[in-house]
């Protein structure tokens, strides 16, 4: 949920805020950029999930590339809508943002609270997913800091 609102609320007007109407376009490489570093990061941070999970694990190696590929697509897909709402700030009078992000927050909230209550046919799975996973947070961090060294 907090990478929903991230990048579907705070990136888009942090990165208008920061440049400006002016700087806006010598931004959008940049912004685009981090796609690819992001993607490039996935196996990374599922080689370290997979430590912690037992159930991603098995996931992973079922769905071969299937996972990755939809990740890059999802992330893809939301980094274009951040990028829309930076050139919208960008270019809106002080005076109109913050009914424009208003608007935002509602919907960004919306998608948060469909990611936290995703139905039935998703909180089954997910209540298993949890069972077999460790609640002992010092213990995952151990595991997770032997992938970064």
């Amino acid at each position: 949920m907090g990478i929903n609102a991230h990048i579907n609320l705070d990136l888009g007007i942090a990165s208008a805020e920061v440049v400006g109407a002016d700087g806006i376009g010598e931004l959008k490489s940049d912004f685009m950029r981090v796609n690819s570093i992001l993607r490039a990061l996935v196996d990374v941070i599922q080689r370290g999930i997979n430590k912690i999970s037992p159930a991603f694990k098995l996931a992973d190696r079922v769905l071969l590339d299937g996972d990755e590929l939809w990740f890059a697509f999802e992330l893809e897909k939301a980094r274009d809508a951040a990028w829309i709402v930076a050139q919208d700030v960008a270019v809106l009078p002080e005076a109109q943002r913050p009914k424009y992000i208003a608007r935002l927050d509602a919907a960004v909230a919306a998608r948060g609270r469909r990611i936290a209550n995703p139905g039935p046919w998703l909180c089954l799975p997910l209540k298993v997913v949890g069972l077999l996973e460790s609640d002992n947070v010092a213990k995952n961090l151990r595991k997770l800091r032997k992938l970064i060294g």
